[in-house]
């Protein structure tokens, strides 16, 4: 639905508009709603309607804009909102918020999420999880792409062949063993002894390792993993603990505080790649309805972090999941250098772009193919404004609604008490 209007009137057309809600949830003929257009007409909030209605290939979204100008409470809004739709099974929504952008070390929406929805929030820091939990019901194959990419991240190099003939089969002899035995400690000790394994390829192929190479590669495999254990990693992998309980919560929602930057690009392709897992083995303890992640964009400089985070993404899509992302420009993407990071982003179906300064928003309307004229309204957008697009084909400019209620949840920072003027 593309909007007929002389784009500099958009804000002036948008301030008549009210912006609180009589009490409760604003509603549409669709349903709860998000906002409402310069001409009346309401923007879902449900993100399956959402889709359905603007014609759109999944309900992946991206929420651009400069700091203070109501992204917070946007995301705010439509997580408490969501919160009162049924899933697909007609259970409430399972709402998943990955917050590792960190602010002065505490996270930004993490402590809100807690109060208002009961999340119980694990410090990550000090999880000592196990890789190979139990729990979780990895294939070998799964097991073996933990692994290899946590070596890769240690290591700073891919996999040989030899070595993953090493693991593969240490793998499978790994499998055997109770589950309180399967842990990376269990695997070292595994092939520190050749008697108890035989090197195989990932499709159970036995291959030829002669003792030499066997002895090598067991060796770079046993101190790779032996950095798990010990130094800045030790406390967030040192351990048996299991993550299990705390991905079935109906809100999920981890404290990444304390951590640094290569920690955390670790940590965050573990979790990404458990919940891809689940998604794959149709593991139903671990449904997903809709992801929220106010995301680290440097995070995808790391080939482990971008490989997991790429990968979730299209197996969250091609199942129906609802995805949030949030940044404050493109260019963010772009000065990681990761082609997966502009690969993940040609595959969202809309964008909603609050207040940019120019040179951002003249990057936003070229790679969202805009008419040119919706620079001048980007950059013009007040607090609680926003463009809703959907790239090279539609537009429309909206005023997010919210009640009394929502702003009181969200009244985090500078932009609430500016959006009540807006």
């Amino acid at each position: 639905m593309a909007t007929l209007f002389n784009h500099l009137e958009a804000p002036d057309r948008l301030a008549s508009l009210p912006l609180l809600s009589a009490p409760g949830r604003p509603t549409g003929d669709l349903g709860p709603v998000l906002g409402i257009d310069i001409f009346h007409q309401t923007v879902p909030l449900d993100p399956w309607r959402l889709k359905e209605q603007r014609g759109i290939k999944a309900p992946s979204f991206v929420i651009l804009g400069e700091l203070d100008h109501g992204k917070t409470t946007f995301n705010l809004t439509w997580m408490q909102r969501l919160m009162l739709l049924s899933g697909r099974d007609n259970r409430p929504l399972r709402i998943v918020v990955e917050d590792s952008k960190l602010n002065d070390g505490q996270a930004e929406y993490g402590p809100v999420v807690q109060e208002k929805f009961g999340a119980q929030q694990l410090e990550m820091i000090n999880a000592r999880l196990n890789i190979f939990d139990p729990e979780m019901r990895m294939t070998t194959t799964q097991k073996l792409r933990v692994v290899e990419s946590i070596l890769e991240h240690l290591r700073e190099r891919p996999i040989e062949d030899r070595e993953r003939a090493v693991l593969t089969a240490g793998l499978r002899r790994l499998e055997q063993l109770p589950p309180k035995h399967q842990t990376p400690q269990g695997l070292m000790r595994l092939i520190n002894d050749p008697t108890q394994i035989v090197p195989t390829m990932p499709d159970g192929t036995p291959i030829r390792v002669s003792r030499r190479d066997y002895e090598e590669a067991a060796e770079l495999m046993v101190h790779g993993l032996g950095q798990l254990y010990g130094g800045r990693f030790g406390y967030m992998f040192g351990g048996e603990q299991s993550l299990a309980d705390y991905l079935q919560q109906p809100v999920v929602s981890l404290d990444y505080s304390n951590i640094d930057e290569r920690q955390l690009s670790l940590l965050l392709a573990l979790i990404f790649m458990w919940r891809a897992f689940a998604s794959e083995n149709k593991d139903e303890r671990f449904r997903t309805d809709v992801l929220f992640a106010d995301e680290n964009h440097e995070m995808w400089k790391y080939p482990a972090y971008a490989r997991a985070m790429h990968h979730m993404l299209k197996i969250l899509r091609a199942s129906g999941v609802a995805v949030v992302l949030n940044s404050h420009r493109i260019n963010d993407y772009r000065t990681t250098e990761s082609p997966l990071a502009m690969n993940a982003l040609s595959d969202i179906g809309g964008w909603f772009i609050g207040r940019q300064e120019h040179r951002d928003a003249i990057d936003t309307v070229e790679f969202l193919r805009l008419p040119k004229g919706m620079v001048e309204t980007i950059t013009s957008l007040k607090v609680g404004n926003f463009v809703f697009a959907v790239p090279g084909r539609s537009h429309t400019v909206f005023k997010l609604l919210v009640s009394e209620e929502d702003l009181a949840l969200s009244n985090t920072n500078a932009a609430t008490e500016r959006m009540l003027g807006a």
